[in-house]
């Protein structure tokens, strides 16, 4: 099974393009966000040392956290940003290994694309051999119009977004390959089709 990093900026159309691969290629793809909600739940490994670092005010009345409260307690601290992402990444990544190792067992896949909203800061993309790391780029424009059509956001919450995100120069360095998927999806997947062929 060939196993592969899938990283990009918000609104680079990620999403659409798995369900695609999905539906063609004997793929398994598996969401990093998932994972990190899924640590964080009551009796994960997560969840205690959050609670201890943001206190009982991130938490829901059913005693869940509550991510909306978690975002707005980190907000514009970078420092507390950190701590966090020290919690929570180590423990994410773990479980992906483990995922893996499982499927590559079942034998039940030819590929697996994993893709990560902090593939390059978390270090996940590290686990990847360095000729398997698909960069999807979509221009700026593009991406934000997806971004107000798709998610409703407004000009200024877009703008605040890619300002966090790492720059195309970022992204492009640590990929071995670059997917422009500004266009429609069968112009991405020919291009995906090269790429998996080499």
């Amino acid at each position: 099974m060939k196993k592969y990093a899938v990283f990009g900026g918000v609104g680079c159309g990620k999403s659409a393009l798995l369900r695609e691969i999905e539906k063609t290629y004997s793929a398994y793809v598996i969401m990093a966000d998932a994972y990190g909600g899924e640590v964080m739940q009551p009796g994960e490994a997560c969840f205690q040392p959050l609670v201890e670092l943001l206190g009982q005010e991130i938490l829901t009345f059913d005693g869940t956290i509550d991510k909306q409260k978690m975002a707005k307690r980190i907000f514009g601290n970078d420092a507390l940003l950190a701590q966090v992402n020290a919690i929570v990444h180590p423990v994410v990544i773990e479980k992906i290994l483990d995922r893996l190792k499982e499927l590559e067992q079942s034998g039940q896949y030819a590929y697996c694309f994993v893709e990560s909203a902090l593939m390059i800061e978390s270090g996940l993309y590290k686990i990847f051999d360095p000729d398997k790391r698909i960069y999807i780029y979509a221009k700026e424009e593009i991406r934000t119009k997806r971004l107000q059509e798709s998610r409703g956001y407004s000009l200024e919450k877009i703008k605040a977004i890619m300002a966090k995100q790492l720059s195309e120069e970022e992204f492009r360095q640590k990929a071995s390959v670059v997917l422009d998927n500004s266009g429609n999806l069968e112009k991405t997947m020919r291009q995906l089709q090269k790429y998996l062929a080499l």
